[in-house]
């Protein structure tokens, strides 16, 4: 058995399956009951797995009448992407940029090699550069990332950029004399 707040997700996605226009309204109460959790258990599962970033909007009201409302954000045949845009307008982490990919898999917009292909440029240690970048060096960057991951995967891509990080911080660092050198 996954831990809690796997099943608490996957309960609710099933029941957002089944439910009429993909939106679900239920009581917070009731499944901390049906799952023997605290309603602060439930909160995090909504906070975590159920955000623009993962394809839902979320709407809750708390206290005796209070409610959970789920609704999957619906990508139709015109590709309209802007409650995703928007959800991602000012800032993305990449566990953001994770689940919109994920979404967007899920959805079948993009195929699953492509998601994972976009996920490895889009992750923190690609995208931290030592140092201001030209339009074209930063393209050049993200196409060597891109395909060292398609030619030896992940760990490569990580291997490279550590190699990199390295070469670029010791042409930054003033050469000492070796002490044999010295007079």
């Amino acid at each position: 058995m996954g831990n809690l707040t796997q099943d608490i997700e996957r309960y609710l996605k099933s029941l957002l399956d089944q439910a009429d226009e993909g939106v679900l309204v239920v009581q917070r109460s009731v499944l901390s009951e049906m799952f023997c959790c605290v309603p602060s258990q439930i909160n995090y599962v909504l906070r975590t797995r159920f955000t623009p970033t993962n394809g839902y909007i979320v709407e809750t009201r708390r206290g005796g009448g209070g409610y959970v409302r789920i609704q999957a954000i619906p990508i139709n045949s015109a590709h309209d992407f802007r409650p995703l845009m928007d959800a991602s307008r000012q800032s993305l982490t990449e566990k953001d940029a994770e689940g919109i990919l994920g979404y967007l898999v899920e959805e079948n917009v993009i195929p699953p090699d492509v998601g994972t292909l976009l996920g490895a440029i889009l992750k923190d240690r690609v995208l931290q550069l030592p140092q201001p970048m030209t339009t074209g060096e930063l393209r050049a960057h993200l196409m060597m990332h891109l395909l060292a991951h398609m030619s030896l995967g992940d760990r490569a891509e990580h291997n490279q950029s550590t190699k990199t990080q390295t070469r670029s911080e010791k042409e930054a660092s003033p050469k000492k004399a070796h002490p044999q050198e010295q007079d």
